[in-house]
């Protein structure tokens, strides 16, 4: 049944709702908490983890409202509403960001196409909108439907691959040093063998790699049957089961201090290791709306095996991919990052996160289609997923998997008929915060392998249960295996198997704590940390939307589209194509005649200067030129009288021609040569007069019999002259072999000329003294065998006779 106390406050609230004051007042503390923040004081272990830590620089600063430089889409092609794909530019501007360090990635309103490729079976996956920088802003300019809209018409050829991918890079992690001296959760230091390679202010790797401790330790008290979980059992002997990243805030000797608690009791019993890492940072997406084209009839796993079409027949655009195809947002090996106030309509997959850390999902809206994935946190740390409301019925909900620990998902909202999807991997140590939605049914992930869904301390505060039916909820059985989570404040109709919680409290009321995140947060900094709370919205003026807000705008008025520095002021630019630059490359090796030219489209008072292989300067207007250029890769640099700030550089190369180059192949049976040609574009061939012209690296020419003269040549001497001769005669023998021979068979190889009557081959061997040894008729078979055992060491004579001749050859007996 519901709950009295919760049927008489929906009841009540809409009438008189002050009659919630008494309500509120009524909720108990929280032993639980109390515990926790009795033990910052005590030094005592809490039951509770501390999850303050999670998010955006740790929570511990709001998210910024970076001011610049601005990089316009438009300046770079990328043009709302005109139908045309915007790919391009949009990585265009993507480049001009990192290439300067950073900066803001500007779309104004209106319609940006940022897939209208058509997947064709054979092509190779395209990339995504790539980002690989720190400090890169993609911004739109709302994320209603009259603001910034990314559309995406096609599905990816990879399941998986994203639209817009953050791809931080560092994938390879070096091993640093072994933990000679354990902690418990909750505590910040460890000791280590030493400290070589490691800094104040570095990412690090903290990993339990000893497959021992997963039933001994990390399951208890369960156990885990490797028979019946053979990807469990594979994990474990490949790799690691705990792994978190830390930031090193202080060594002293070989004690390293972390930034945020360990996760997890470090026993020196096993192997732990720490290895180094790298992690971008600074990336974000912000006010804008992205809209896929995912299958408006989605059925879970229902093509799952075609992750990469291979029927030929059927075009990629033809299919309907169920669990992939359209991914929006990839955000990969980066740290300090965020995605706030994005509308994502009809995507399989909206926002993944990966081997990531202290980044902050919020006020973000999953619309439209039913998909697959929501928000994912995979093998990553310290994520905060903050006010996500899924209205999309998406069919995994918010989801912690894969060793990923500290991830808080806080004030958000799902369906009502999945439970939080801890989707297997051995996540643990995750917090969800004050949020509503299922708790029913069975997790993600492949209950065959890669368990537990969950580890220790997964923590349900004040969670709210939306699902009407009565349920007995059982963390521990056949279909879900979570490691005894903790319940305080829970508010729905079900139960609990208690036996499989750590520990349950304040059932059927939240707790008078809200927000354990919050409450944990300002208990450690000292002050409300405000900017949790408040949604950020694009309130920011910009009267002449440059991306830069008015109050800091020292040049309102820019004309839509230019390109501005972080005051609003136009940042002197001229088109790309504005220049067009040519070159010839040497006639000849040290010919040193090589040339670049340059032509410019506004005529202004430019300089180019030249550097590589020779450096000059020259002032021009129109066009200029360098010439008696050798071989060498070169700069052009080109800059503006007056603008002090311009400049753009173009990388040219003048090369020089190779020496020609021809291998030849002679085949007697065929009367042809096979040549492979190098060094030039362009051949001509003479064949006994008679001339070849070929752009091909490869061709075959017939010969006549006789002496056949071959000269190969290029346009221009100086690169050589090949010239061969090549005697054709009417062989009947293509080969002998082996010769020389120490016994067994040798076998003679008849061409075509000498099959098309075997039997009328006679095939004589005689000794260098003219005796004959050996007298033998061919069969109908190509080859013909002869055993040459019984003769002696020496020199002999082959003569194969047909009706019209013979031809006569030496074979070496060892």
């Amino acid at each position: 049944m519901l709950n009295k106390k919760l049927l008489f406050k929906y009841i009540i609230f809409p009438t008189l709702s002050l009659l919630c004051l008494p309500l509120i007042a009524q909720q108990p503390e929280s032993d639980l908490y109390k515990q926790f923040v009795a033990s910052k004081t005590t030094g005592d272990q809490s039951i509770l983890p501390d999850f303050s830590y999670a998010g955006y620089k740790n929570g511990e600063e709001p998210i910024p409202y970076i001011t610049g430089p601005v990089f316009n889409v438009n300046v770079y092609g990328a043009l709302p509403d005109d139908d045309l794909e915007d790919y391009d530019g949009i990585q265009a501007a993507i480049n001009a960001a990192q290439d300067a360090g950073g900066g803001v990635v500007f779309f104004p309103k209106g319609r940006f196409l940022i897939n209208e490729r058509k997947p064709v079976v054979g092509d190779a996956p395209r990339a995504p909108i790539t980002i690989t920088g720190d400090n890169i802003v993609l911004r739109g300019s709302g994320s209603g439907e009259d603001g910034t809209v990314l559309y995406c018409r096609y599905n990816r050829t990879k399941w998986l691959v994203a639209n817009i991918q953050a791809d931080g890079g560092g994938f390879s992690r070096t091993e640093l040093a072994d933990v000679t001296g354990g902690n418990e959760r909750g505590k910040f230091e460890l000791t280590v063998s030493t400290t070589a390679g490691m800094n104040v202010g570095d990412l690090v790797m903290l990993e339990l790699t000893d497959p021992t401790a997963f039933n001994a330790e990390f399951l208890a008290p369960y156990q885990a049957d490797f028979d019946t979980y053979k990807d469990t059992a594979t994990l474990l002997k490949g790799g690691n089961f705990v792994q978190e990243a830390h930031e090193i805030t202080a060594i002293n000797g070989n004690i390293i201090t972390f930034k945020d608690p360990l996760r997890y009791n470090v026993d020196i019993t096993y192997k732990w290791v720490i290895k180094s890492i790298t992690r971008k940072t600074g990336f974000g997406i912000e006010f804008l709306r992205m809209v896929g084209n995912a299958t408006p009839d989605f059925e879970h796993h229902k093509n799952a095996d075609q992750r990469d079409v291979i029927n030929p027949d059927t075009a990629l655009s033809d299919y309907e991919f169920h669990d992939g195809g359209f991914k929006a947002i990839s955000i990969n090996r980066y740290q300090n990052s965020w995605v706030r106030n994005v509308v994502l309509e009809s995507w399989s997959n909206a926002i993944g996160f990966g081997y990531s850390t202290t980044s902050t999902v919020t006020d973000v809206l999953i619309t439209g289609n039913t998909g697959h994935n929501s928000v994912q946190s995979f093998k990553s740390n310290n994520l905060l997923f903050s006010r996500v409301t899924d209205e999309a019925s998406t069919w995994h909900g918010i989801e912690v998997s894969h060793l990923s620990s500290g991830a808080v998902v806080r004030d958000c909202k799902w369906r009502s008929w999945t439970p939080v999807d801890v989707h297997s991997g051995h996540p643990y140590c995750n917090l969800v915060d004050n949020s509503e939605g299922g708790m029913a049914g069975t997790p993600g992930g492949d209950i065959t392998g890669f368990l537990p869904h969950h580890g220790r301390e997964l923590v349900f505060w004040n969670y709210n249960e939306i699902d009407t039916e009565a349920r007995v909820h059982d963390f521990w059985n056949e279909k879900k295996k979570i490691l005894t989570p903790i319940v305080v404040g829970y508010e729905g109709n079900s139960s609990f198997v208690e036996a499989t919680l750590a520990h349950h409290e304040s059932h059927g009321t939240h707790v008078k704590t809200p927000f354990l995140y919050d409450a944990q947060l300002e208990l450690r900094l000292g002050v409300d940390p405000v900017w949790i709370k408040e949604i950020a919205t694009q309130t920011v003026a910009d009267a002449d939307e440059d991306g830069v807000s008015d109050a800091d705008d020292t040049c309102p008025g820019t004309p839509s589209g230019v390109t501005v520095d972080v005051n609003g002021c136009e940042v002197f630019s001229l088109p790309k194509d504005n220049f067009k630059i040519l070159h010839t490359s040497e006639s000849c090796r040290t010919s040193n005649n090589g040339t670049i030219s340059i032509e410019a489209v506004q005529n202004l008072n430019y300089t180019a200067t030249l550097s590589g292989g020779s450096t000059d300067s020259k002032n021009f207007t129109n066009t200029i030129s360098f010439e008696n250029l050798e071989a060498n890769a070169y700069t052009v640099c080109i800059t503006v009288e007056g603008e002090s700030d311009y400049e753009t550089c173009f990388n040219i190369t003048i090369t020089e021609p190779e020496d020609l180059g021809v291998t030849t192949k002679v085949d007697q049976g065929k009367k042809q040569i096979d040549l492979t040609l190098s060094g030039s574009t362009d051949y001509v061939i003479t064949v006994n007069d008679i001339v070849y012209q070929t752009s091909k690296n490869k061709i075959s020419i017939p010969l006549s019999n006789g002496v056949n003269n071959i000269v190969v040549k290029t346009g221009k001497d100086c690169q050589g002259i090949h010239n061969q001769k090549v005697l054709i005669t009417n062989q009947m023998v293509s080969g002998i072999h082996p010769n020389p021979i120490t016994s067994g068979d040798l076998t003679i190889a008849l061409n075509d000329k000498s099959t098309k009557d075997p039997q009328n081959v006679e095939v004589v061997v005689n000794s260098i003294s003219g005796k004959q040894l050996l007298n033998l008729k061919a069969t109908n078979k190509k080859d013909i065998k002869i055993n040459i055992d019984d003769l002696t060491k020496g020199l002999y004579f082959i003569s194969i006779k047909t009706k019209s001749e013979v031809q006569t050859y030496k074979i070496i007996k060892k």
